[in-house]
């Protein structure tokens, strides 16, 4: 069953469930504040009967996270691309609510970013406040999962400074610097293991899958909510398997590339690279 947030053309913002092809109206909403207490309502319970719905299907950026969390080097196989050792435990960087931007939304490439990466990932979507998860009940946490792209300024996350460190900030949390969408696949029973893929103008550049990710999901989210209270509609990411352009092709993103992120079972996001200023 996906989760989705529906911004139709009469301008009625509502959250819909979907299931074999059909849509189901859960209920209408006044703005993205409302989506975390839907989030959090059907952690609990999905009601057994819902109202079909034939509307316009608009569908908007699913999330209204308050933390979002991605952790460096994940896979393994990106480890070795970018010639780094696995790291002992996970790193974190963080984004916020302004890199958001959802399915066919445009990501703004600065004039001063000469190198604009990609990295298609898994977003795991908090669904109930957890504090000092286990690794063995974390996945009880997790409401769903969705499709996210970390873009990346090379020039500025690596522009280290000495005793400072890389500018993970400028360089990673931009405005519309994390896409994320179009829909939440929510989760069942067993984390799937999703099989990443990302284009760039219809060429593939990424392919792996979750198997992959040096900490699993719930190791992530155990990890962080040792020190962090996590709540409803909270993001953690999967970190980005290897085909990245640094350290792997060296093709960066310019203005009018099209980037498309795809997983089975939640879909392709896809969006745009265009000009900020």
């Amino acid at each position: 069953m996906d989760f989705i947030v529906n911004n139709s053309k009469d301008g009625k913002k509502s959250i819909l469930l979907s299931e074999n092809g059909k849509y189901y109206l859960y209920s209408y909403i006044n703005d993205s504040s409302n989506i975390n207490g839907a989030i959090s309502e059907l952690h609990m319970r999905i009601p057994d009967k819902l109202d079909e719905y034939s509307a316009d299907i608009v569908e908007d950026i699913p999330v209204n996270p308050k933390k979002i969390f991605l952790p460096a080097i994940n896979f393994r196989s990106h480890s070795e691309e970018n010639r780094v050792p696995s790291p002992k435990r996970p790193y974190f960087f963080t984004k916020f609510s302004n890199a958001l931007v959802g399915n066919n939304g445009s990501i703004l490439k600065p004039n001063k970013v000469q190198y604009l990466d990609y990295e298609g990932e898994i977003a795991a979507i908090i669904g109930s406040r957890v504090k000092a998860a286990t690794i063995e009940n974390a996945a009880e946490s997790i409401f769903g999962f969705t499709v996210c792209n970390d873009i990346s300024a090379r020039d500025y996350q690596n522009d280290y400074q000495e005793r400072l460190g890389k500018n993970w900030l400028l360089g990673k949390a931009s405005d519309t610097f994390l896409p994320i969408g179009p829909k939440i696949w929510i989760l069942d029973k067993d984390i799937p293991d999703f099989q990443i893929n990302t284009y760039v103008n219809h060429e593939k550049r990424q392919e792996g899958n979750i198997r992959d990710m040096i900490f699993s999901f719930p190791e992530l989210i155990a990890e962080v909510s040792q020190f962090i209270t996590l709540e409803p509609g909270d993001i953690i990411t999967s970190g980005t398997p290897s085909g990245v352009a640094m350290g792997g092709s060296g093709r960066f993103l310019e203005n009018g590339d099209i980037v498309s992120v795809g997983a089975e079972g939640i879909g392709n996001l896809t969006n745009k690279i265009v000009s900020a200023n």
